[in-house]
């Protein structure tokens, strides 16, 4: 019976530690990262890296520079990719072309040219060629939609 015990209190925390993450992915794609931080305060273990990723895509694309700055300070250590569609492209069939783009958020933070965030990802440490084991891992969990 000690080990049912044991075993029901493991998923209960493996729950609560989804749902935990579920509301911080919520207030980030609503982009309340004072609830967000609140939140990370709040947890016990730190972020899954499927979740920490989607947080930081987010606060890449909608987020302040500062607020960027500590999110990586806050989550799990190393490289995260994500995907952007770029929009406005000019190309031989129009102005009006999109593209998708996935890669390291270095990638896509230069292709957005969002500079403060790129140089918050690099000032951390991130690899400028996205050539880590961290980046390939999430890179492909990305492309193949395991992310």
């Amino acid at each position: 019976m000690t080990k049912l015990r044991a075993r029901i209190e493991e998923i209960g925390e493996h729950l609560r530690q989804f749902a935990a993450e579920e509301a911080i992915l919520t207030a980030a794609g609503l982009g309340d990262w004072d609830r967000v931080f609140a939140l990370l305060d709040e947890m016990k273990r730190p972020m899954d890296r499927g979740a920490a990723g989607q947080c930081l895509e987010w606060a890449l694309h909608r987020a302040p520079w500062q607020t960027f700055d500590r999110l990586l300070d806050r989550l799990p250590g190393g490289e995260y990719a994500g995907k952007i569609v770029i929009r406005g492209l000019s190309t031989n069939r129009g102005d009006n072309d999109a593209m998708e783009a996935c890669g390291t958020l270095v990638l896509l933070a230069a292709a957005c040219g969002k500079t403060e965030k790129l140089r918050c990802l690099l000032d951390h440490g991130w690899d400028v060629n996205s050539a880590s084991l961290d980046a390939a891992r999430s890179l492909r969990a990305q492309i193949s939609g395991l992310y």
